[in-house]
């Protein structure tokens, strides 16, 4: 199975999981390897997803020795940022002084507030979904350090209308802008296949913006289950293989320390 580089464990505060217990369902799935990306929102308006980053580095070191032979483990994170971190070279700072393999970087909120409880955003759907591109544009072009950008149309999951506003035709400027950063800068799109556990139809990005991404010539594609569980870890990765081929891409990209692979789909 192809590997897995979004899943998260007991250090995030979303997951009960061990990490163990992540890396015991991927090597039962057959992968070569894995990489763990805990959360951390840095200043986190909720005051949660923060990352003990010494105790991970610890602890993921030491299944890295238990597991070597049988699964490649890389250390990742997934940064979570919003507008007003860009520029203070808080998050480049803290990339800097420790030695991750993977970084993914995301933004959780719209106007500091988690779209996961949509009655406390009172505007339209079509407000919320436009207000989160333009803010994701800000952090994705004004944060460095990172290999990929996650779920770019995350807040989809959380609409009322199911989604269905939440379309590339719809704000295709900021999300252009997203995708044409990515290719000039060499970055990562991530894949997320936990959009089709949470209640939709294809994974996060959706179907128009991974066709635009390859219009504008961009090639550079990672899969991340964002499993918070064991039996999460690698889910629904052939159904998004199958969508991706569709669309013309031949490979993912794999960061392994510094170099990169690239798996043929």
């Amino acid at each position: 199975m192809y590997p897995d580089y979004h899943i998260h464990t007991r250090f995030s505060d979303d997951s009960s999981e061990s990490v163990e217990a992540a890396i015991e369902s991927a090597v039962s799935k057959g992968m070569h390897a894995v990489c763990i990306t805990d959360h951390y929102d840095m200043d986190c308006p909720t005051g949660d997803f923060y990352l003990d980053t010494p105790a991970y580095f610890a602890r993921l070191n030491v299944l890295k020795e238990k597991y070597d032979g049988r699964i490649d483990i890389l250390i990742g994170v997934e940064i979570g940022a919003e507008p007003h971190l860009c520029g203070s070279g808080t998050v480049e700072r803290y990339l800097q002084e420790y030695p991750f393999e993977y970084v993914i970087l995301s933004d959780h909120f719209v106007d500091r507030i988690d779209p996961y409880y949509r009655d406390r955003l009172p505007i339209s759907e079509e407000e919320m979904y436009g207000r989160y591109f333009a803010q994701l544009r800000e952090v994705i072009c004004g944060i460095d350090g990172y290999h990929t950008a996650a779920h770019l149309d995350y807040v989809a999951r959380y609409g009322y209308d199911g989604g269905k506003a939440c379309t590339y035709e719809n704000y295709r400027e900021p999300i252009d802008a997203i995708l044409e950063h990515l290719i000039d800068k060499g970055l990562i799109l991530e894949v997320n296949t936990a959009g089709y556990r949470k209640g939709l139809s294809y994974p996060n990005p959706q179907q128009a913006i991974l066709r635009r991404y390859r219009e504008l010539g961009g090639d550079r594609i990672i899969l991340g289950s964002d499993a918070h569980a064991a039996a999460d870890v690698g889910a629904d990765f052939e159904r998004a293989a199958e969508l991706l081929r569709s669309l013309g891409f031949r490979y993912l990209t794999v960061p392994v320390r510094n170099t990169e692979r690239q798996i043929p789909l």
